[in-house]
């Protein structure tokens, strides 16, 4: 979801971002071993991105963020923006609760 690439990279969050897909054939960047080391976190719009991630690279230590997000939203829909953003905070807000 290339929406989440560019809210992440915000300068409020000050992230190098990529937004690579797990589909290779439908991928502008396919994920990668490479790639996955490379990132300090990771953000999946659903779970099933994060399952996939998990059962393809097991032996790369991952950092997920799961949006959790319906698949439902136009590009840039205000809506979209708004839950990306919150879903996003609010993953930080639980990774502090249980620190």
């Amino acid at each position: 979801m290339k929406q989440i690439e560019k809210l992440d990279s915000h300068k409020e969050y000050g992230y190098n971002t990529r937004a690579a897909g797990i589909d290779a054939y439908h991928a502008l960047i396919p994920v990668d071993e490479v790639l996955l080391t490379w990132a300090d976190e990771i953000v999946c719009a659903e779970a099933s991105i994060h399952r996939k991630l998990v059962e393809l690279y097991p032996s790369v230590p991952l950092r997920i963020v799961v949006l959790n997000l319906p698949d439902i939203f136009e590009w840039n829909n205000p809506e979209l923006i708004r839950l990306i953003t919150k879903q996003y905070e609010d993953s930080f807000t639980m990774e502090r609760a249980f620190a």
